[in-house]
């Protein structure tokens, strides 16, 4: 399932463009909207986007100045550009932005749908390269030290020690000493049956695969541990300016914020090209050298329960999970999450961040479990209190659209004709007798 935001300064634009897709995919894709480039820089700096289709002139920030954000934050996103403009200019700086396409407001709806099935076409392609597999199967030999959990343990030792860091480092490490990290735990359900060989061979493509795939405002450093957990430190790069707080120093909830957003294109990679449920536990606070090993430890800890609990493609978010949570209860998190919440976004996405999985995963595995799909439930769920308020309370239609979500009242109309065959007009007069 691709992931597309749509971003335009008039909602107008944006609910009938939502209303095309979702009305053309079904439940293909994953939408997600905002109202303005502010809206939208929110958006991308801690959600994976697969494309944006975005106005080109906004006020306070043009799409243009917009691409550069999600261009540093998600170099492989397609940018699709709007504008009502035909002027060459725009066109030629939307090109130099990487903007996979540049159309007009004026075109036909049959157009806009044909360019982007154009754009998922060419993401499917590349989601089939395999030639990443070739590639990191290359570069074992320089990850052998870290494949073991010697590295590890000394790192541990010697920084509980004191003992400085670089005397264990080699040219794989990246992780500045004298800086905080951040401390991320990665575990996978291993097939019994599989040989020494090919599990370290596993290790070694789970290590470059994370590697490969880290976006490049961050730095990392992995390991193995002896039972088969795999163990990262990450950092911004001194360089990357866009995680700095107004006092010039790193904003570890942005970081952490990103991490989320960029660990869940990693599980979906690596799913599809190493056929691995890859789950992540990591800690939201920063840690130290001088004080990590407690921390490493609650994490293990965390990670066993999530193994023995068999939960899939999680992203166990510690600072920001409930100490309560139990596994089993997770469709009625979601279920008492979208009712509480009819009128808000509820895209994938934002479910997914409740529950700690992987949002890709949660979709896939609620439609096993309840035999239907996300959407068809907010879907259900929003005209059953449409029809309640109608009926019950005699609400004004307006108020109704906007309890439920809905910019505009027509939306709102639209929405439940095509639900019920009828106007909330047309209901009222019907069941309100």
């Amino acid at each position: 399932m691709y992931r597309i935001l749509i971003v335009d300064d008039d909602a107008i634009v944006v609910e009938g463009l939502y209303q095309l897709l979702a009305a053309h995919y079904e439940n293909e894709l994953d939408l997600c909207k905002a109202y303005g480039p502010e809206e939208a820089l929110d958006i991308i700096m801690k959600t994976k986007l697969d494309i944006v289709i975005s106005d080109i002139d906004m006020p306070g920030r043009s799409g243009l100045e917009l691409a550069d954000d999600l261009i540093r934050y998600w170099p492989k996103c397609r940018l699709l550009f709007l504008t009502g403009f035909s002027d060459f200019n725009y066109i030629y700086s939307a090109m130099k932005k990487r903007a996979a396409h540049f159309i007009l407001k004026t075109e036909k709806d049959e157009h806009l749908l044909a360019v982007i099935q154009s754009v998922i076409d060419e993401l499917e392609m590349e989601r089939s390269n395999r030639d990443v597999l070739k590639q990191v199967s290359t570069e074992l030999h320089y990850l052998r030290p870290l494949l073991t959990s010697e590295w590890l343990k000394a790192l541990l030792d010697q920084s509980e020690k004191g003992a400085q860091v670089s005397t264990i480092r080699g040219h794989e490490w990246e992780i500045r000493e004298n800086e905080p990290f951040m401390l991320l735990i990665g575990y996978t359900s291993w097939d019994q049956q599989q040989s020494w060989e090919a599990k370290v061979q596993s290790y070694g493509y789970v290590l470059n695969l994370f590697k490969e795939y880290v976006p490049p405002m961050l730095c990392s450093s992995g390991f193995v541990t002896h039972d088969s957990l795999f163990v990262w430190l990450i950092q911004p790069n001194t360089e990357e300016a866009l995680f700095h707080n107004a006092a010039g120093s790193d904003n570890w909830e942005q970081i952490a914020n990103y991490v989320k957003g960029f660990l869940e294109d990693i599980q979906n990679r690596m799913e599809h090209l190493l056929g691995l449920e890859v789950s992540f536990v990591f800690k939201r606070e920063p840690l130290c050298f001088d004080s990590w090993k407690r921390e490493f430890e609650l994490l293990q800890q965390k990670a066993y329960q999530c193994m023995a609990n068999s939960s899939h493609l999680t992203i166990l978010d510690i600072g920001a999970s409930r100490q309560d949570q139990q596994t089993e209860r997770w469709v009625q998190e979601v279920h008492d999450f979208i009712e509480e919440h009819l009128g808000d976004d509820l895209s994938l996405v934002r479910i997914a961040e409740k529950v700690h999985m992987n949002p890709s995963y949660l979709s896939r595995y609620y439609k096993q479990v309840t035999g239907q799909n996300v959407s068809e439930y907010i879907t259900e769920t929003r005209l059953q209190a449409a029809k309640r308020w109608i009926v019950d309370e005699g609400m004004k239609f307006n108020e109704i659209a906007y309890r439920l979500g809905f910019n505009s009242p027509s939306y709102f109309t639209t929405f439940f004709k095509k639900q019920t065959g009828q106007t909330p007009q047309e209901y009222r007069d019907h069941y309100g007798k």
